[in-house]
């Protein structure tokens, strides 16, 4: 029963507290100001590259160069928007190149285990930078990379090494 005293008015008081407010409070012209940019470049600039290679690409699908063009222009787009879906098309076409070139090319491998690593996807990241660091090519290049993933991942003696 001194539970139940006790309690009772603590509940009273939470859902008093509780009132659902009709009105926003927010003024949305007070922080639109900083959500809209009138000009980007760095956004014009990756649109047009896309729609350049795209092009190139469309004329000669065999250019394996031209898939990598479009992968970073979608990359340069995710860092202007922050939409993810430009990461998403990133890794198809960086999967497609790896796929054509067999995962043998250790710069399109690092370039896919950049794309996961902004996906914080750290393990698959791992996986390809182990594949990119047997083939030696860009050892230095593979060796930072492999640094930041096994932080992230908590492995801090391989880290160290």
């Amino acid at each position: 029963m001194k539970t139940i005293k006790i309690l009772l008015p603590i509940v009273v008081l939470f859902f008093a507290g509780c009132k659902e407010e009709d009105a926003f409070k927010t003024n949305a012209s007070d922080y639109n100001v900083y959500l809209d940019f009138p000009e980007n470049k760095n956004y014009d600039l990756a649109k047009e590259e896309l729609s350049f290679w795209t092009t190139k690409y469309e004329a000669a699908p065999n250019q394996l160069t031209y898939l990598s063009k479009m992968a970073a222009a979608h990359g340069s787009l995710f860092e202007t928007t922050g939409d993810v879906n430009h990461l998403y098309k990133t890794e198809a076409y960086l999967k497609d190149v790896n796929g054509r070139f067999n995962y043998e090319n250790a710069a399109s491998i690092r370039a896919l285990a950049r794309n996961y690593i902004s996906q914080h996807r750290f393990r698959e990241s791992l996986e390809l930078l182990e594949k990119a660091e047997q083939l030696g090519d860009g050892k230095t290049a593979t060796d930072k990379m492999l640094f930041y993933v096994h932080m992230e991942l908590g492995n801090y003696d391989a880290a160290e090494k």
